[in-house]
């Protein structure tokens, strides 16, 4: 293979990418507004699956189940970048979650949200980051099914064994309790990156914390769901901010 050909089949490659991000962003929004017409079509039928099937012919109920899920915790009317990862990235995104929430899953992992859709170059960081984490998190998975499932019990232990009389029960003793003080090691606390930032970066990572956080705000305060909120940290946060923009004002 000539340089020539091989550089013409590396820039294929790079277009054809480009059209298939477009073509999976569109069906992402296609399914988001369907998900959403579902999700205001259920509201008055308790039954929903019965009527679906006589008033939607021909959508296998795991569509409609996705499209909704696609609605309901990947919305791309907060983050327009979610376009940019695709239906089925954003549903394995939510596989194996219990708050399937994608803005949630990537603030735990870290992983920013791009705010601006017309940097490229930022989408494609997003996307590389996402993808990476989705590999790590196969992987765990995959090294869990493959652990040998427990041995069962011999019948001689399964049989129960006759209390000698006056003889107290054996009780279990409790797990150890780690050391006070210690902590447990695990991934980098936002202290300690924090503290590897210089001035830029962490401004930056903050002003995007906050922007979603007023958008999360927004959708407990739409919603009414005030009650598992926790105060005490709401306080805080209050406290810092209130600082953070005096300081600023000055």
């Amino acid at each position: 293979m000539t340089h020539r050909t091989e550089e013409n089949h590396i820039n294929q490659i790079l277009e054809i990418e480009k059209v298939i991000i477009s073509l999976e962003g569109d069906l992402v929004e296609q399914r988001f507004n369907q998900g959403l017409h579902l999700l205001r079509l259920k509201e008055g039928h308790k039954n929903f699956k019965a009527y679906a099937e006589e008033h939607l012919p021909g959508i296998h109920p795991r569509t409609l189940q996705r499209a909704e899920q696609i609605a309901r915790y990947a919305n791309i009317e907060d983050y327009p970048a979610f376009r940019h990862l695709g239906f089925s990235i954003l549903l394995e995104l939510m596989c194996n979650e219990k708050n399937k929430h994608v803005a949630i899953i990537l603030d735990r992992e870290d992983i920013d949200i791009p705010e601006d859709e017309e940097d490229m170059a930022e989408l494609n960081q997003f996307r590389f980051e996402v993808n990476k984490y989705l590999d790590a998190k196969k992987e765990k998975l995959t090294k869990k099914a493959k652990k040998s499932p427990p041995k069962k019990p011999s019948a001689e232990k399964t049989s129960k064994k006759k209390k000698a009389p006056g003889k107290p029960p054996h009780k279990k003793t409790s797990a150890k309790k780690p050391s006070p003080g210690k902590k447990p090691s695990g991934r980098t606390s936002i202290k300690e990156k924090a503290e590897a930032m210089d001035k830029d970066e962490l401004v930056k990572t903050y002003s995007v914390k906050v922007n979603a956080l007023a958008k999360w705000s927004k959708a407990i305060k739409d919603r009414e769901f005030f009650d598992g909120v926790n105060p005490n940290a709401l306080e805080k946060l209050i406290k810092r901010l209130k600082f953070i923009r005096k300081k600023i004002d000055e």
